[in-house]
């Protein structure tokens, strides 16, 4: 049977407190050295692994999700996944990384629906200064409706065939991309 880091002589420590909200203590704090693994569970959990409402440590996964490698509806760490999503690799409907993969993306390369970005790959709208998409604005520029940035990239015009084709695209995303490409 295998030790657990106090029959290793790792120090290790937890604090789990007394109140509880649906079965699970309000706040677990489970830490060990060495890269033992120790689960923290709890509202607000923070451990070398980490599960709860709002979750920090090494791998973490809650709604809230803070740590090396981060799943939750908000997440944030080395390589985040979730609803939001921001971190060196992120993956989420909105994502935001170095490389960030989603619906919509912002990154140093960005692939998504609609992406913004040095390298901006998308469905939809791209923007940065290599922009792939049904209609692109960039530098260096390639779609269906390909414009190049600041050169007879007229904003209104490009914002109406964005919103005709894209009805439902967010706003605020749209008015960034031509705002940041101009």
């Amino acid at each position: 049977m295998p030790k657990s880091a106090r029959d290793r002589g790792k120090p290790v420590l937890e604090y789990r407190s007394k109140r509880e909200l649906f079965g699970m203590p309000l706040v677990h704090i489970h830490l060990a050295q060495n890269g033992s693994p120790c689960l923290a569970r709890g509202v607000l959990a923070i451990g070398n692994v980490a599960v709860g409402g709002v979750a920090i440590g090494g791998v973490s996964a809650g709604v809230l999700a803070i740590g090396g490698v981060s799943f939750g509806a908000f997440a944030l760490g080395g390589l985040a996944a979730g609803a939001a999503a921001l971190g060196g690799l992120a993956l989420g409907y909105l994502a935001l990384g170095g490389l960030a993969v989603g619906g919509y993306a912002i990154g140093g390369l960005a692939c998504g629906l609609h992406a913004l970005g040095g390298g901006a790959f998308a469905a939809g709208f791209a923007a940065g200064d290599i922009a792939k998409g049904t209609i692109a604005l960039g530098e260096d520029a390639a779609g269906q409706f390909a414009m190049r940035a600041g050169q007879g990239a007229d904003a209104e015009a490009l914002r109406a065939l964005v919103l005709e084709k894209y009805p439902r695209i967010w706003r605020w995303f749209l008015e960034l991309q031509l705002y940041l490409a101009r």
